[in-house]
């Protein structure tokens, strides 16, 4: 209960004994003063170690502590301190606003996790920082035993479409099943009858710090090869699984379901008077390990692009693929003139594909950035910009209105400058798709590119996205499975399959390329999660799930959570209570989550007081988002289903409605069916049951994440029980 307000280097003394003691209470406040101000422009406190909120003059409490121990721990690590300034104007306005040097730069020896955990105490926010010292002991303790301590970006809380009287209905949902039809060996040829190829990752024989252009010439000469539409090419994502691999080229056609590869080599050699870039080529067939050709390409470095076409021009005749006269354009267009700039984004790019942070992400596109800066007319940059920039701002990782802006400018200045090459066509559609929600303009930018690149897989997969928020899940599907053909070993790809069928309650489909997915990575946590939802959502076989998740439970908070809500589905409550204890420590557990898995317990172990503790949290930690006057629909929605946990049934009501009015069913068909199933609980906590009946056989008209086997189930349905129209819903068979 006591805030020091002085934590820094000369207040923390080591004793001869190894005690570590804090020092000069002086400033220091207890519990009685939890919530007091310090007057801007005082000197209370020593300006390089103070928190934001102590230099505005807002409220402060432990977390304040939690910030300067922080900059203590970066001046440990790396010798500087976080935040600079000449003058103490200068070095407040640092605090602020500005994240500090990665303390890696500074001091490589320092283990990632470590940095993670200071980058998370240096938050600007105190929400967004560790809340209590106890969960920096917490990562600090996984650390110690060689576990990993993940980044903590800001993303937002997936609020469980949640509490039907203090319960929760599923985390099923949110853990909701993906994939699709019999497992089936791809063949040579796809549906249209093209030759299907592989362009492996091309070896680089330069230095390590070259590993990223290897990469880029790579994925241009896959890109270049996409355009044909004579051929299928698998995308670059699955093709660079089989980096530094031994398997076999017999073994990696069969996996990719591929006929012909092309693999090869690059150095680039920067000692002389010019850059001059060497690639060595080959095309090899598979059946028989046959090189139906190969060659050696010496070029000046600027002459890289007119490299890449040529190379693929050669593989599409060797193919016999013939070349329409738009592909031969496309083949021959530079990308930019500007040779520094292509090196700046095949720098950004790769930076951002290892990217775990929201800062990491920042730094790398910076890069491309300044890419841009150096090239305006750089429309494939410019694409990538925008596409990031929406995304950031979809996922909440940069929710404020300038990334909207951004994304927009950027994805403008791409069809301005791409001429009739798809990268306009792809960055206005994936501006309209996650900065404006337009599905319809969307769905039409992304068509058109299409049609350009017919083997682009994170084309096809956009498009699917779109369809299934427009309520075309059957189109959805048939795009999500093309998508997966072309990039057969990417789990995202099949996730968002499972996902889609899991909302058609196609279960046994979805089952089938769960079992594919852990086939492919047997180390993976989210198939045989998803393996369990399938049990659970189609048959109600808790049993079998249980099975499935144990040996995963203690590996992932969402995991552990998920677990505990099949235990309530069992109506096993002393298996839940002997789970509880632990949840807190398992990793990656999301705050509300936690909270409102605690509460559901409580409520159907019997302890209501206990369960309006937890819920009473919830809703302190929902507070602590602004929910009530938040944009965001599911947390909207996540506010109301607490507020009627704790009977507050007018608040719930107002909120809830809100909630579907920013995000109907008619507009978006995916998250509009969540919101709707929160408002369907919401009736039954607030016991306006014939209206949740009313949700509840539109909800089951429709896709969405609720199956009969669930509604048999769940403790939280049995207000419900004895209605003839409830039983008739419980009572439906599940498509296979």
């Amino acid at each position: 209960g006591v805030v020091h307000r002085d934590i820094k280097s000369d207040n923390i003394v080591l004793t001869p004994k190894g005690q570590v003691k804090v020092l000069d209470f002086g400033l220091a406040r207890g519990r009685d003063a939890a919530a007091f101000v310090t007057r801007i422009g005082s000197s209370a406190g020593t300006p390089a170690y103070m928190s934001p909120e102590h230099i505005q003059g807002a409220e402060m409490d432990a977390r304040s502590d939690l910030f300067s121990f922080g900059v203590v721990l970066y001046e440990m690590l790396t010798g500087r301190m976080p935040f600079k300034g000449e003058h103490e104007a200068a070095l407040t306005y640092s605090i602020v606003n500005e994240t500090p040097t990665a303390i890696h730069t500074h001091n490589q020896a320092v283990p990632r996790g470590l940095e993670n955990i200071v980058a998370k105490l240096l938050e600007k926010n105190p929400k967004d920082r560790y809340q209590g010292a106890v969960e920096v002991i917490e990562d600090l303790r996984r650390l110690e035993a060689g576990q990993r301590v993940k980044a903590h970006p800001r993303r937002r809380s997936r609020v469980a479409a949640a509490v039907v009287a203090g319960v929760l209905v599923p985390l099923v949902a949110f853990w909701l099943v993906q994939q699709r039809s019999q497992r089936r060996d791809v063949a040579a040829t796809d549906d249209a009858g093209r030759k299907m190829l592989a362009v492996l990752p091309f070896q680089n024989l330069g230095p390590t710090d070259q590993e990223y252009f290897a990469d880029g010439i790579t994925e241009e000469i896959t890109t270049q090869l996409a355009k044909l539409s004579g051929l299928g090419v698998i995308s670059r994502t699955s093709a660079m699984k089989y980096k530094g691999s031994n398997k076999s080229l017999r073994e990696i056609g069969k996996e990719l379901g591929v006929d012909y590869v092309l693999e090869g080599s690059v150095r680039w050699d920067k000692s002389g008077a010019q850059n001059n870039v060497r690639v060595s080529t080959q095309l090899i067939r598979i059946a028989d390990d046959t090189h139906l050709w190969a060659d050696n390409f010496d070029r000046v470095y600027d002459q890289i692009f007119a490299l890449q076409s040529e190379i693929a021009q050669k593989v599409a005749s060797e193919l016999n693929v013939t070349l329409v006269e738009p592909e031969r354009a496309a083949l021959a267009a530079r990308p930019t003139k500007n040779l520094d700039a292509y090196d700046l984004y095949l720098r950004g790019r790769a930076q951002l594909g290892d990217a775990t942070t929201t800062e990491e992400m920042d730094d790398a596109l910076v890069m491309v950035e300044q890419a841009v800066a150096m090239d305006s007319t750089f429309a494939r940059a410019q694409a990538f910009l925008a596409r990031t920039y929406a995304n950031q701002h979809f996922n909440h990782l940069h929710p404020e209105l300038p990334r909207v802006k951004q994304a927009r400018a950027a994805a403008l200045a791409a069809v301005r400058h791409a001429g009739d090459q798809p990268a306009g066509h792809i960055a206005m559609g994936y501006y309209y798709y996650y900065a404006e929600r337009d599905y319809d303009r969307a769905l039409g930018e992304f068509e058109k590119a299409a049609k350009r690149q017919p083997n682009d897989a994170d084309v096809l997969e956009a498009i699917a996205y779109v369809q299934r928020r427009q309520n075309k899940w059957d189109a959805s599907v048939a795009n999500l499975e093309r998508a997966i053909e072309l990039d057969p070993t990417n789990a995202n790809r099949i996730t968002n399959l499972i996902q889609t069928l899991g909302y058609m309650r196609r279960w046994t489909e979805a089952e089938q390329w769960a079992t594919r997915g852990r086939e492919m990575d047997p180390r993976s946590l989210q198939f045989p999660s998803y393996l369990a939802v399938a049990k659970v959502a189609r048959d109600g076989d808790t049993r079998g799930a249980g099975e499935l998740l144990d040996p995963i439970v203690s590996k992932h908070g969402a995991i552990a959570t998920f677990r505990a809500d099949i235990y309530i589905m069992a109506r096993d409550y002393e298996a839940v209570r002997k789970l509880l204890p632990n949840l807190r420590a398992y990793p990656n557990i999301d705050t509300l989550q936690f909270y409102v898995i605690r509460a559901t317990a409580s409520y159907f172990d019997g302890d209501h007081d206990t369960a309006k503790v937890f819920a009473d949290s919830a809703l302190a930690y929902l507070n602590g988002r602004k929910a009530a006057t938040s944009s965001d629909a599911d947390l909207v929605a996540g506010y109301a289903s607490v507020l009627a946990m704790l009977e507050r049934r007018e608040e719930a009501l107002r909120a809830i409605d809100r909630a579907v009015s920013m995000m109907p069913i008619e507009k978006d068909a995916l998250a509009g069916a969540d919101i709707r199933n929160a408002r369907m609980i919401v009736y039954i906590a607030v016991g306006d049951y014939e209206a949740a009946i009313k949700e509840l056989e539109f909800l089951m008209s429709v896709p969405s994440n609720l199956t009969p086997a669930i509604l048999r189930m769940h403790p939280g349905f049995d207000p419900l029980r004895d209605n003839p129209r409830f039983k008739k819903l419980a009572e439906e068979k599940v498509s296979s």
